[in-house]
Parts: C-alpha cells; structure tokens; sequence
C-alpha cells in the first residue's frame, strides 16, 4: 500500500451558536489521504481533521507533510506486519 495523494481544504469554524458573535477567523484543516488499495473498485481514503488552537495547518499540510509522505518510501511507512499503514510513522 502507498499514500498516492494528500488532499486538503481550510473551513471556517465557530464556537459560538449565536451568529452575531464574531468567531475571530477559526479555522480548521481537513484532509484526506488516498492509497492505491482498492476495495470494490474504489480507493482506500483515510479521512482527518486538525482542530487544535485557533487556526487550521493548511501551509504545514501543503507544503511540508504532504510532499514528505508522497515521497517517503513504503518500507518507512508501513506497519510492522507490512499490511497497513502506521499513522505514527506516517
């Protein structure tokens, strides 16, 4: 299994369920990795979302995590059975 393309998307989020307070530009990251497994036909995507502090890691997420997992070779992602992807090596 390889991570085949990294997706991201910044949404705005608020804390408040009154709208006529400000939210102060909250934002958060969504991402979804895609392998090159496929399950009935389809590619296996891995869904996340980043919601610690205040805004969302889309730079981070671009420029610096993404490129490295795509490069990163199988072996130095893979699990210890070789059957999946470890999220923490990843």
């Amino acid at each position: 299994m390889r991570i085949i393309d990294v997706s991201e998307r910044l949404l705005p989020i608020s804390r408040c369920t009154d709208h006529a307070l400000p939210t102060g530009g909250l934002t958060t990251s969504i991402a979804a990795v895609t392998t090159n497994m496929l399950r009935d036909g389809k590619p296996v995507v891995g869904y996340g979302y980043a919601s610690v502090g205040r805004f969302g890691q889309s730079g981070l997420i671009r420029e610096r995590f993404a490129p490295r997992v795509l490069n990163a070779s199988r072996e130095l992602l893979m699990n210890n059975a070789g059957d999946n992807i470890d999220p923490f090596r990843a």
